[in-house]
């Protein structure tokens, strides 16, 4: 009869004894070989999983360089960004040099003997009446190459007036041109008078700070002639000036009185 031991590791050491007596003694030598060799055995080391070494990166190309930005040299207002104010046009301001001169942005240009009448004399600036401030070439108009969007009188390099004139489209910023009407002139300056008649034409002033802008009407009901351009009717704006405040309002239809380049 078999002894049975009360714990469960106690149990399984008296089976496997009862199973070695039971085998035949050849047998019984090798399995209490096999299982001292097992309890014997050293345990497994676990092999660690190899490192991957560091990859070298292939340097990437060299980055390609942007070209600079192109600096383009400062340009004066086209003709067709022209407003006329109390104060002057564009970039030129009346009683300053601004915007005169021979820089890429000027849009007066000297010009020596421009005007060509051979005269000698000079002015009280030392300049020769055939000597001209003018427009430069881009502000001429299709009608000439010596009929400008504006004139202007230009002394000592100094602005003293701006002009516009029958064959130009420029205007104010309240839209004012060549050919407005007088209720035009009243809706888009209501604060403007009649400051000077003549028996032909009269004129609205435009008063801003220290500069005015005249605006000449025409009231004469006489047939134009046939070089008149179409806006020129009674009527209508037929001229705008731009001067300081000091000058007196006044009608210049059929007179000589014009801010051209050449004085005479």
């Amino acid at each position: 009869m078999i002894e049975r031991v009360g714990t469960a590791g106690r149990r399984d050491d008296t089976v496997i004894s009862v199973m070695i007596h039971r085998l035949p003694a050849a047998a019984s030598l090798m399995l209490a070989a096999a299982l001292t060799l097992s309890g014997c055995a050293t345990p497994s080391v676990p092999v660690a999983e190899a490192t991957p070494s560091p990859s070298v990166s292939t340097p990437s190309a060299e980055p390609e360089l942007s070209p600079s930005p192109t600096i383009e040299a400062d340009a004066p207002p086209a003709v067709e960004e022209l407003v006329l104010r109390p104060d002057g046009i564009g970039d030129l301001v009346i009683g300053t040099t601004e915007a005169i001169g021979d820089e890429p942005d000027d849009m007066m240009t000297f010009r020596p003997g421009y005007c060509g009448d051979g005269r000698t004399d000079t002015r009280s600036d030392e300049t020769s009446y055939s000597d001209a401030w003018v427009p430069i070439d881009q502000y001429a108009t299709a009608e000439s190459d010596e009929i400008f969007a504006f004139s202007a009188a230009v002394i000592g390099g100094i602005l003293l007036g701006v002009e516009v004139g029958w064959f130009s489209d420029v205007t104010t910023a309240q839209g004012i041109g060549i050919g407005s009407t007088r209720a035009e002139v009243e809706l888009a300056y209501p604060e403007a008078r009649v400051e000077a008649t003549s028996p032909e034409s009269e004129v609205f002033v435009v008063r801003e700070d220290e500069h005015q802008m005249w605006l000449e009407l025409l009231t004469a009901t006489a047939p134009m002639e046939p070089s008149y351009p179409e806006a020129v009717r009674p009527g209508n704006v037929i001229g705008m000036r731009s001067v300081d405040v000091d000058q007196e309002p006044r009608t210049r239809w059929r007179t000589d009185d014009v801010l051209a380049a050449c004085a005479y």
